[in-house]
């Protein structure tokens, strides 16, 4: 949980929450190594989102952070994201494609989505 703690301090005033998608930034949060994994971080709770073929595990590794199902990312990352009041959001982009970005984007049309690497 300490590099997740120190995620959120660097958090800009500018941005309530982030979403990271690589593999790398995953592992250097968590100490999980995932490449079929998000973790939405608010300044009110960590959400790591996975499919059942590496919950388990990611269960005994991740401390600090709500688990969800990635097959529920559609419905629950909007209803997350709304609940945790997050107005604007850093998206890793280092790994993602612009589709991807435009589908993370399109899923919170109230929230201001910002990109960087």
């Amino acid at each position: 949980m300490h590099r997740l703690d120190d995620l959120l301090n660097a958090l800009p005033a500018h941005a309530d929450g982030f979403l990271l998608t690589s593999e790398s930034s995953i592992f250097y949060f968590t100490g999980f190594p995932c490449d079929a994994a998000v973790l939405l971080v608010t300044r009110t709770g960590c959400f790591f989102f996975t499919d059942s073929r590496y919950m388990e595990a990611a269960q005994r590794v991740v401390q600090g952070v709500t688990f969800c199902d990635s097959a529920k990312f559609p419905t629950l990352f909007p209803q997350l994201v709304r609940e945790r009041d997050v107005r604007s959001l850093l998206v890793e982009t280092s790994r993602i494609t612009v589709l991807q970005a435009q589908k993370f984007a399109s899923l919170v049309p109230d929230t201001q989505v910002l990109y960087e690497d």
